[in-house]
């Protein structure tokens, strides 16, 4: 799970994926969004009524939002005047754990 994720209704992120340009398919459906100036990942649930973002108590935080505000949401591009300041790679390790096992005297 990203703790940077938000989630919106899937109507509403079908929007925002119209809005996006060269869209690359994925199996993961997200994408990255501006909330009010803020950067996360943003991925459909059928949970989130449409018009809503759901932010955890972390996010809302950090973000200073209260509940129930009005937000801003759109496509975030990030050209060429955004630098690069960190990167997270996911690494999923394929192989056996090998365990030797040595008698004991």
């Amino acid at each position: 799970m990203c703790v940077q994720r938000v989630f919106v209704n899937r109507e509403v992120f079908e929007q925002l994926e119209r809005l996006v340009e060269d869209r690359q398919p994925s199996r993961d459906p997200q994408l990255l969004v501006s909330v009010n100036g803020h950067v996360f990942f943003c991925s459909p649930d059928a949970g989130v009524a449409v018009g809503k973002v759901a932010l955890n108590t972390l996010q809302r935080k950090t973000g200073e939002f209260m509940l129930n505000q009005s937000v801003s949401v759109a496509p975030f591009n990030a050209g060429p005047e955004v630098a690069l300041a960190s990167i997270t790679l996911r690494l999923d390790l394929l192989t056996k754990v090998c365990v030797s096992r040595i008698p004991a005297d």
